[in-house]
């Protein structure tokens, strides 16, 4: 850099357009000046006249270079709610991803063949496929990158699954600057405002279906030992009876034409928590979990009309009563609001200010805890809704073949109590035991 060059003696003088242009802020800016004193290199200021071998100068630019630091926090601020506004109005204009093109008009849409490409990422990491072996898929069949490279990355793959673009909606502002300085973007966690614009453009993928994707993510980043990939569609859907934990898969015979997979409870080699539950064979759980869904389609009629029943009857009703009392609470804590401002002017007794207080305080608390209500409620209608999709009317007659997508869809996870025994729950919470 140009400051290491002056150290190194390549220079004695560094001309500068201006105070703002030289350091982020006035200790930066101070830090370096003093360094490159030491070694007899001065910096000139254009603008602002300022000599730093003048006595003078020091104390000239510690006032400009704060002048500077707080002009470029005001413009700073002034950008982001510029950027916040349009994200409010819908009017921001955002990058597309990889299956999208805008129009000469501007309008955004579908690239077809990078588009089938999106739906075979989705659809093979649904089957059980990982995402090293997607990769190898996206290859072989010739598929192009955004870059128009045939070469696919894991990173490429997960960034096209983990992107809720191909679902039509967009969500601003998921990651965000923390400081005006530093320009270091970190992940949003509720630190400001999210942005979510719903149907801005033509979906590639289901919502259902993104929804499954992130879900089998999700398991994985939070129990490494239960879902380390998507390799396999029984990744942290098999519980042990016996302990509750988790069952892993192992292959047999790796080597010779008797390989097969089995799954056994994660505990069955621990030393502390030993579980003596028995190993299954993946064709096992297949099995179980044909019969368990024949059983269920056999009932699939009376199923749906309970279901509707708790959507329309119990979630939507709840929904609305704690939507309306949200914002009962939320009136009462303006009122509070306008009190407390009364009390700042010296009209309201300091022991009614702080009740005024308290009771706010609470109404907060409150809010937040109807706020994770509805959205575990709005979820479990989300969850319902899904489920209800899966079983269209094609699947009213008996499933002879095992569809990894259609198992995803339907079922919350396995327990396997023996080899006799083994349930399977569906995400409508019923149980069928695979007898």
């Amino acid at each position: 850099s140009m400051i290491e060059d002056a150290l190194n003696g390549k220079m004695d003088l560094i001309i500068t357009k201006s105070v703002s242009r030289f350091a982020r802020n006035t200790v930066d800016s101070l830090v370096n000046i003093r360094l490159l004193k030491e070694h007899n290199v001065e910096v000139y200021f254009e603008k602002e006249n300022i000599w730093t071998f003048d006595g003078k100068g020091e104390v000239l630019l510690t006032i400009m270079s704060s002048l500077a630091q707080e002009e470029s926090r005001s413009i700073s601020e002034n950008v982001k709610w510029g950027i916040r506004k349009r994200f409010a109005d819908g009017t921001h204009r955002y990058a597309l991803p990889y299956g999208y093109f805008r129009d000469a008009d501007g309008f955004v849409c579908i690239k077809a063949e990078e588009a089938k490409a999106v739906q075979m990422i989705y659809s093979l990491f649904l089957a059980g496929e990982s995402i090293n072996n997607i990769c190898t898929v996206l290859m072989r069949t010739g598929f192009k990158t955004k870059q128009g490279k045939t070469t696919w990355n894991s990173s490429a793959v997960k960034s096209i699954l983990t992107n809720e673009k191909y679902t039509g909606t967009i969500i601003f502002q998921k990651t965000y600057s923390k400081d005006f300085l530093s320009k270091k973007r970190v992940e949003n966690k509720g630190e400001v405002p999210k942005y979510m614009l719903k149907d801005c453009h033509e979906a590639i993928i289901s919502k259902h279906q993104f929804d499954a994707v992130q879900s089998i993510i999700k398991a994985s980043s939070e129990d490494k030992r239960r879902c380390v990939s998507a390799s396999s569609v029984f990744s942290s859907k098999v519980r042990c009876g016996k302990c509750q934990d988790y069952y892993v898969s192992n292959t047999w015979h790796s080597t010779d034409k008797y390989k097969r997979t089995v799954w056994h409870c994660a505990n069955k080699t621990s030393k502390t928590h030993k579980c003596s539950n028995v190993v299954v064979g993946e064709s096992e759980l297949i099995e179980a979990y044909l019969v368990a869904v024949n059983k269920l389609l056999r009932n699939i009629e009376q199923i749906k009309v309970k279901l509707t029943k708790v959507i329309e009857e119990s979630l939507e009703t709840s929904i609305r009563q704690e939507e309306e009392q949200k914002k009962a609470i939320e009136q009462e804590c303006l009122k509070i609001i306008d009190n407390l401002q009364d009390g700042m002017s010296g009209t309201s007794e300091p022991q009614q200010y702080q009740e005024l207080l308290e009771k706010l305080t609470k109404n907060n608390s409150e809010i937040k805890r109807i706020e994770k209500d509805l959205g575990s409620k709005k979820q479990r209608q989300e969850e319902i809704q899904a489920f209800l999709q899966a079983l269209n009317p094609q699947e009213d007659k008996l499933v002879k073949d095992f569809n990894a997508m259609q198992f995803r869809a339907l079922v919350d996870h396995i327990t396997v109590f023996s080899k006799t025994d083994i349930r399977v729950t569906f995400k409508d919470g019923t149980v069928e035991v695979s007898d």
